[in-house]
């Protein structure tokens, strides 16, 4: 066996193997020393490979990356890493349902540490051959982001393939919304209905669904026309979860106008009602929408009387994301600025808001042109 100096590592020639081997050790984070063999048909050979691995022991990098195919990390990487994360639930349940994509996919028998960025763009243009939507698509590069980068993090490979890869560009998708007079023929259908103050109120002021169901009457000033976004309700694996807003944009303060402000009184009248007639059955959990004993409502149950008034009024292809889109837009439609809006139905950003109603926008934007044509007439 040919010596080298102290800490190189040393080479020989393996019989058994008819290669040459190249070791050396290094200390592990815990204490311990490991040794690490590196094997090639020639010693100059072998020794590359072991200098390879010294300059990653150095730079606190996997010595040798593991083999472990994609599918099998993800296994481990969804009930570990995720599990643990900060991510809120409906992410990592969301996470775990695009996930299929991906292991549906022949990229997932693959090791990291083989997969190349070539592999990783067909994947995604498979994606996108399937008329999967822009957000799906970003969303799944996500995941695929956060597996690659955490097996760096635990030392499975030293290189993320992904970094060559660019992320899918944002597509512009015009929101679906209806008309002032459509919202109106929903909501008098919904009038005997149990959560029609629920529907009117998204539609009056743009909130998100859980934001509206995770309301409590204390981010309500009745006196002061307004409510404050705390929350946001949404139904996990868990159950029915009240969690922060994801983004602080959605911590945001939204107007009330006089109509609705009245509309939410005789609401809060109607509940203390309910609530007496109850008795112990009906724990007051302060939520403005309620069940019947006090629990905070199902969102499904909400898109159910939605469906209900929906039908009676003739009007299909409709969620409850329209009603938030259908006030957008209205407001878009009335001049408001775009940013001023943007802030109200809290958007990350204003380029959000441009990408979804990008439709009022162009035709803003026509009307100023013309104004601006008339003036110099």
């Amino acid at each position: 066996m040919k010596r080298r100096t102290n800490g190189e590592g040393s080479v020989r020639y393996n019989s058994s193997k008819k290669l040459y081997e190249a070791r050396f050790q290094t200390r592990l984070e815990d204490g311990t020393l490991k040794r690490y063999s590196f094997y090639g048909k020639t010693s100059k050979e072998a020794l590359g490979k072991m200098h390879q691995g010294q300059t990653r022991a150095k730079q606190n990098r996997p010595v040798v990356d593991v083999k472990l195919r994609l599918g099998d990390w993800f296994a481990d990487w969804s009930e570990n890493a995720l599990e643990l994360s900060n991510r809120k639930q409906t992410t990592k349940d969301l996470y775990r349902t695009l996930a299929k994509h991906i292991l549906n996919h022949p990229i997932a028998s693959k090791e990291l540490t083989k997969i190349l960025p070539s592999q990783i763009e067909k994947f995604f243009s498979d994606l996108k051959a399937r008329e999967l939507s822009g957000s799906t698509i970003r969303n799944i590069y996500a995941i695929l982001s956060a597996l690659f980068n955490d097996a760096i993090r635990e030392k499975k490979i030293s290189e993320n393939p992904l970094t060559l890869v660019s992320r899918p560009k944002r597509t512009r998708t015009e929101a679906r919304y209806l008309t002032a007079a459509e919202v109106r023929s929903v909501l008098e259908n919904a009038q005997n209905l149990r959560y029609r103050t629920a529907l009117q109120l998204i539609a009056a002021t743009g909130l998100r669904r859980g934001e509206a169901l995770a309301l409590r009457w204390g981010d309500i000033d009745l006196s002061g026309r307004s409510l404050r976004v705390r929350a946001t309700l949404a139904r996990t694996k868990m159950g029915l979860n009240v969690t922060p807003p994801k983004t602080e944009s959605a911590h945001r303060q939204v107007p009330l106008t006089d109509a609705m402000v009245e509309v939410l009184k005789f609401h809060r009248i109607a509940q203390d009602q309910e609530k007496a007639a109850g008795g112990n059955k009906y724990i007051d959990k302060g939520f403005v929408f309620a069940t019947e004993t006090g629990e905070p409502v199902d969102p499904r149950n909400l898109f159910r009387a939605l469906i209900t008034a929906a039908r009676k009024a003739g009007i299909s292809d409709i969620g409850l994301h329209t009603l938030r889109h259908s006030a957008a837009t209205t407001m878009l439609e009335a001049g408001i600025p775009i940013h001023v809006v943007s802030r109200i139905i809290g958007h990350s950003g204003i380029n959000i808001t441009v990408d979804v109603y990008g439709h009022v926008s162009d035709e803003a934007s026509r009307s100023a042109i013309e104004a601006l044509g008339d003036s110099m007439s």
